[in-house]
């Protein structure tokens, strides 16, 4: 990657998610030792920006599984992973806990400018009520995703919150990442003079990398994700049944972790549709696994009821691999249909089986699709010139301040 260059030095500081059992690794470090989200929207432009002559960046992240506050620099980049962000504290103070320690974080630092990371939960709030220029970077809306879990679970009780809050955020916000133009609407309707800037999520040079070495498994289908309900995943079930009567040997490689809300309800259904003998879970995995199994799987299939714009499509589009998913959020900004994708309407098993067997039944289509798909990505998510937009916008929040 090309380095970028800059005006003059520049401070940075993300609020936001970052994988910190990736940073801190002493035994006691946390609570409870498990697998967490990679987040790679934020460890690649992490990276990418550490390796720019005059940035300077910190990391501050919220674990609600640290046991105290700690401190660390990595490859020049100043960590902080704060102890808090405990979502019955979150709920009961209003976000106002959090909000406090990472302001008081800011204030230690001082940044040029803040780049906050989703409005889920306090990150983009405490930026924008920050003395600091803030960019926020806006994936899933919350309130969006709250009308997706009814009831009063406690997923559905945070999402509910999250957009209370979500709406004061953008309200207040000037500048504002997002990956493609489906968020513009939402965040322009509460905030008519925001500065938007459409950027996509910098992807690693891993997968741009990638050969044509390896053969590709002739009927292997895969999903990566959470396995949770609003990702598709018993509409995938359902589908995978219609498939396997036209082609008994398909399989499915499951790259995520069962939601601990639905898995009752998603064994039972595999059990029912007599999938077991079809299906691998290859839990939480790494990049390299996961460019791997994009790299010799027939097709990715990502049948979400709603997402803004998940890397993994882009991952297999540069991996050359045919993308079927939903035609919902974002997904039809990243995939023109029968260009470089297909896309199907959500909710309708019938539809995705039907779409996954035409591709099961034509290689070349399988081919032309992958083709077109890597040369989209290739030419649209070029990191140096993702790279380049994103401090671009920095550039604009802090002259905005000084004026």
């Amino acid at each position: 990657m090309a380095p970028a260059s800059l005006r003059q030095p520049l401070k940075v500081t993300f609020l936001g998610p970052y994988p910190l059992r990736q940073v801190f690794r002493a035994p006691g470090d946390f609570r409870v030792q498990r697998p967490e989200h990679p987040a790679p929207w934020m460890v690649n432009l992490a990276m990418a920006l550490g390796e720019v002559p005059g940035i300077q960046l910190s990391i501050v992240a919220l674990h609600p599984e640290l046991r105290m506050d700690r401190y660390t620099v990595k490859d020049g980049i100043a960590f902080q992973g704060i102890a808090g962000g405990r979502w019955r504290l979150r709920l009961l103070s209003g976000y106002q806990l959090d909000r406090l320690l990472l302001q008081r974080a800011l204030d230690q630092i001082k940044p040029d400018v803040v780049h906050a990371f989703g409005t889920e939960v306090a990150y983009g709030y405490a930026g924008v009520l920050s003395a600091y220029p803030c960019v926020i970077y806006m994936q899933s809306i919350m309130k969006h995703l709250a009308r997706l879990e009814p009831g009063f679970t406690k997923k559905s009780l945070g999402y509910r919150v999250a957009a209370f809050f979500e709406r004061i955020t953008v309200r207040r916000g000037h500048f504002f990442n997002v990956e493609n133009a489906s968020t513009i609407p939402f965040i322009t309707e509460l905030n008519p003079w925001a500065h938007v800037a459409v950027i996509p999520n910098l992807i690693s040079p891993l997968f741009f990398d990638l050969s044509e070495g390896e053969a590709r498994a002739e009927r292997t289908l895969l999903y990566a994700g959470g396995i949770q309900r609003r990702k598709g995943i018993f509409e995938l079930l359902r589908a995978l049944k219609q498939v396997i009567e036209v082609y008994p040997d398909v399989r499915l490689r499951i790259m995520g972790l069962v939601e601990r809300d639905i898995e009752a309800d998603y064994r039972a259904l595999v059990s029912q549709l007599g999938l077991d003998m079809h299906i691998d879970e290859l839990g939480l995995v790494d990049r390299q696994t996961v460019a791997h199994h994009l790299h010799v799987a027939t097709a990715l299939v990502h049948p979400a009821q709603h997402d803004p714009s998940p890397n993994i499509v882009y991952e297999a589009m540069l991996a050359g691999t045919p993308v079927i998913a939903t035609a919902v959020g974002g997904l039809p900004c990243m995939i023109e249909n029968g260009v470089t994708g297909r896309l199907v309407p959500p909710h309708d098993p019938a539809a995705l089986a039907r779409v996954i067997c035409e591709l099961l039944a034509q290689p070349a289509l399988r081919l032309t699709l992958g083709k077109a798909g890597r040369c989209y990505a290739e030419a649209h998510l070029a990191p140096d010139v993702v790279l380049g937009k994103v401090i671009a916008l920095y550039e604009a929040a802090r002259e905005r301040s000084r004026l």
